[in-house]
């Protein structure tokens, strides 16, 4: 154990404990937010937000975390500076999937059930634009220079694409049956899209449109991430509890990283360069994943029914 022996050591030690990078978690069911440190792996905080927290997102800036709230058809914003709940913002019904624009200016917000996206501006926390998209829209990815957004339409069997400058859809894409994520690669070329009810990953080319490749996954995916660097798409499949990780280059599975027995649910994926994040809804955990080793290197727990994931800066 190390001991601090100055008020410089102590000063570089407070430093460094801000600026540890922390990650926020929805727990469905008891209606809360759990926040992690992810240098310790462990819960600091947990927080009220609305009924029914899903999907999670967080500013580049890492000073507020936006959570989507089903239940009460709103988006709770967090201060990460003290953990407090400062404001929420009506959306429309069934809030779901949230991205944020590269530069956290706009937060994009699925609502299943009223078949469109709220566009948030985080500067004043009030809806700017709300654009009609497909049926049932549960997931929204953002083009890498922030000029896209890609919405999958769970009912529609679609992904809608958005021009977020005039906030029209420009054209639909097909996908599988129940598309469920949506996920960009850095280059913006192409699309991963899990297929719940296909048991398979799309891979679409952004410039034809078409579906380039199927990848057959097991049953139930859930959600897709890709990675930084674009090199790997990770898929997290609820029947089998595993998670996938695909090389982009070949559309190939690269490795099967089992994080529980059939009935853990490994629901949703977050990412770093340095680690994959696993939210498994029916064990209430999150399992970290070395990307290198495909490896689980820590097992988390969290609240009832986690959801969503998000990293920090």
């Amino acid at each position: 154990m190390r001991y601090l022996h100055n008020s410089v050591d102590s000063q570089v030690f407070v430093t460094a404990a801000k600026a540890a990078r922390h990650i926020y978690v929805t727990n469905q069911l008891d209606n809360t937010l759990s926040v992690i440190n992810a240098g310790t792996n462990q819960v600091t905080a947990t927080v009220p937000a609305g009924v029914g927290p899903e999907g999670v997102a967080v500013t580049p800036d890492g000073s507020r975390v936006y959570v989507a709230d089903s239940g009460s058809a709103e988006v709770s914003v967090l201060d990460t500076s003290n953990n407090k709940i400062v404001t929420t913002v009506p959306v429309g019904q069934s809030p779901t999937g949230v991205a944020l624009s590269p530069d956290g200016q706009f937060l994009y917000v699925a609502n299943g059930t009223s078949n469109n996206v709220s566009v948030i501006a985080t500067r004043t926390n009030q809806v700017t634009a709300t654009i009609p998209v497909g049926i049932q829209p549960v997931d929204v990815a953002v083009s890498h220079d922030g000029t896209t957004l890609y919405v999958a339409n769970e009912g529609s069997a679609s992904v809608s694409v958005v021009n977020t400058s005039t906030h029209e859809v420009v054209r639909d894409l097909p996908a599988g049956k129940y598309p469920v994520a949506v996920s960009v690669t850095p280059d913006g070329r192409s699309l991963y899209v899990a297929n719940e009810a296909n048991a398979t990953v799309s891979v679409i080319s952004t410039a034809t449109g078409k579906i380039a490749a199927t990848i057959p996954t097991g049953d139930g995916p859930f959600d897709v991430a890709v990675a930084p660097t674009g090199q790997r798409a990770y898929v997290a499949v609820l029947g089998p509890g595993n998670v996938l990780a695909i090389d982009t280059q070949t559309n190939h599975i690269a490795g099967t990283v089992n994080v529980g027995p059939p009935g853990t649910d490994p629901f949703d994926i977050a990412l770093t360069p340095t680690a994959v994040y696993v939210v498994s809804q029916a064990a209430g955990t999150v399992s970290v994943m070395d990307p290198s080793s495909l490896k689980i290197t820590a097992t988390i727990t969290v609240g009832d029914s986690p959801y969503g994931v998000a990293v920090g800066p």
